[in-house]
């Protein structure tokens, strides 16, 4: 398993990658990529080799690299990796919602448009159905 330096505010995952929805690369080793990363809100996340990234779903196996995603604050229970979101937000009776970027959340309101990013809240707690919700400002980029 590759070692993977720790950066504030990112949760990394080992021999792991994202293809593609890349915004542009910078220096990993000195930093650069992860605080040009906390300053733009387009981006979501950034690989060992410097990419900084608009996705990191649907993580890859990588030897040898690293994947980061930038933790978020607020409503977030939790992040993983995800087969079944609906099966593991069902399981959480705290999860309201999760969003396509991995993060179960806890509160789904209020929400901001981010290009790319899909929340679903939970339509109906009895029957755990989801609906996407798209905030107020949505058609700016649907």
């Amino acid at each position: 398993m590759t070692g993977c330096p720790q950066f504030a505010g990112y949760s990394v995952t080992a021999d792991a990658d994202h293809n593609g929805d890349d915004i542009g690369r910078y220096s990993f080793s000195n930093g650069d990529a992860a605080n040009r990363c906390n300053v733009d809100p387009s981006c979501v996340g950034f690989n060992s080799d410097g990419w900084m990234k608009t996705s990191v779903s649907n993580p890859v196996r990588w030897p040898g690299y690293c994947l980061y995603t930038k933790r978020a604050t607020g409503d977030d229970i939790g992040s993983q990796a995800f087969s079944d979101p609906v099966a593991k937000c069902n399981a959480d009776s705290t999860c309201l919602g999760f969003n396509n970027a991995g993060w179960y959340k806890y509160a789904i309101t209020p929400n901001r448009a981010v290009p790319g990013m899909c929340l679903y809240a939970r339509n109906n707690v009895e029957t755990s159905k989801f609906q996407i919700e798209h905030p107020p400002d949505a058609q700016a980029w649907l």
